[in-house]
């Protein structure tokens, strides 16, 4: 197993254990395994970041042809394991208000799952909400 965190320009060989650490952070990892024999089977193929950022726009591309077959690269969703923007994409919005008006912020949420909400409100005017 070789993994390369520099978009494929350079491979480096993990140990038998499948651990490789790095020395600075990566933003990017491909996979690849080379069969001796001609054929192999993958029964599972677990990848576990420690100590890393926070990825933004996750997602998997099999065989390298450019097509995601899986993703987390669309608005509401932001950085992986954080919902941290609305569905417009953006982080934060401000929307002037009466006190009989109302206003609309929409995010994602699963369908299945939720234990428990939180969300967080600030006004840009101190003292105002």
């Amino acid at each position: 197993m070789e993994v390369s965190i520099d978009g494929g320009l350079n491979w480096l060989p993990m140990d038998s254990q499948g651990d490789l650490d790095l020395d600075a952070p990566a933003f990017m990892a491909q996979f690849r395994m080379k069969s001796t024999s001609g054929t192999y089977t993958w029964d599972t193929f677990d990848v576990e970041l420690v100590r890393t950022s926070i990825v933004r726009g996750l997602r998997f591309d099999i065989g390298l042809d450019g097509t995601s077959e899986w993703s987390m690269e669309r608005n509401g969703l932001g950085s992986f394991g954080l919902q941290d923007e609305l569905l417009n994409g953006k982080m934060w919005q401000s929307i002037a208000t009466s006190p009989s008006g109302s206003a609309n912020f929409d995010v994602a949420l699963p369908t299945d799952g939720v234990d428990a909400f939180e969300f967080a409100v600030a006004s840009p005017e101190r003292g105002t909400l």
